[in-house]
Formats: C-alpha cells, sequence, structure tokens
C-alpha cells in the first residue's frame, strides 16, 4: 500500500517542507520542481505538491493519508484532524488589526457592525462571535492590508509573522485570533 502525503506547493511553507523531507532521508529526485506528485523511489510513498489550504481537506476527506500545512489553515478548514507533530517553522498568527488613526486602534474597542476584511473568514467570525460582537467579515483573497484605506473594511484579520507590513501600512494590531505553525496532520 502506497502511503500519501501532502505538502505546501509554495509559499512560506514549501522550502522548509522540502528541506525537512530531504534531511530525513527522502529521495525526491531531480525533477520535483515542477512536478505535482512524485513516488519517491524505494519507498511505499508518494508526495503531492497542492495549496497548503487543501491539505486539510485532502487529509479530512482521505485523499491522502498526511501532511505538512499550518495550524492556521488547518482550524480555518474546520476539520478535526490530529496534529501529529509541530514542526517549529511557519510561526505567524492570526492577528486583527486597524488602520492606526482609527478609534479602534486608539482604544482597542471594537463594536457591533464592524467589518473585517480577511482571507480567514471562519475563524474571523468565530472569533467575533465568541466575543459577542456583530461583524460584518468581508471576504478578500490577498492584500487584506489596503481594504481599510480603501473603506472596504474598517479593520482586518490577517496573518502575522513580524509585523513589518502592518506598520508599513499603518496598521496596529489590537488581538490575536490564532497562534500558528507548521505541523504533521492525520486523520
Amino acid at each position: 500500500m502506497t502511503v500519501k502525503m501532502a505538502i505546501p506547493n509554495k509559499g512560506r511553507l514549501n522550502e522548509r517542507s522540502i528541506e525537512l523531507i530531504t534531511k530525513a532521508g527522502i529521495n525526491l529526485g531531480d525533477d520535483w520542481g515542477r512536478k505535482l506528485n512524485i513516488k519517491v523511489p524505494d519507498l511505499d510513498l508518494e508526495v503531492f505538491f497542492v495549496r497548503a489550504q487543501d491539505i486539510p481537506i485532502f487529509i479530512d476527506s482521505g485523499a491522502v493519508d498526511f501532511g505538512i500545512t499550518g495550524q492556521d489553515v488547518t482550524a480555518e478548514a474546520g476539520k478535526e484532524l490530529k496534529n501529529v507533530l509541530n514542526l517549529r517553522f511557519g510561526q505567524c498568527r492570526l492577528s486583527i488589526a486597524a488602520p492606526e488613526e482609527s478609534a479602534i486602534a486608539r482604544t482597542g474597542k471594537m463594536e457591533d457592525g464592524i467589518r473585517v476584511a480577511t482571507s480567514f473568514p471562519y475563524l474571523t467570525r468565530k472569533y467575533f462571535e465568541d466575543r459577542g460582537i456583530s461583524a460584518e467579515i468581508v471576504f478578500v483573497q490577498g492584500a487584506a492590508e489596503i481594504m481599510p484605506q480603501l473603506g472596504v473594511s474598517d479593520a482586518i484579520s490577517d496573518l502575522v509573522a513580524t509585523g513589518s507590513t502592518l506598520r508599513m501600512n499603518r496598521l496596529k494590531e489590537i488581538d490575536t485570533v490564532i497562534e500558528s505553525e507548521a505541523s504533521v496532520f492525520t486523520t
């Protein structure tokens, strides 16, 4: 029986995942960079290179046996997966941030009717529901930092590693929704 593993095909977790599995002695061959899957020579292992956000869905459905992805995308997928091992890379946090000059940033207070732009609608909605705040969640697929400037939202919920992108775009972190790092997940 061939064991199926999924790893991110690009992005912040790809390089470290490749480094980890090659250090573990798994030979991906010479031309793995453009392939979507590889049958590893001498092992009953097939590695699939897919979007990090899809890995929890593939694990949950049984399409793959295990995978490396972020705790943030696994929580966002809402799947009950087992975190087998924290990998100590890809650390970040999903945070609520608002424009520095806004009342939200000055007081830290978020009220009913707040509009929040995010590519993490499930976790963001849950964050506000848990606090009893009625929020309008505006789904975006990137560049959430610009949304308050465009008038699309009052605040954002986005991944933060160092905070430099927030500072560069004159946004202030208000609260953390979830801490995250790369992990190995299975059913």
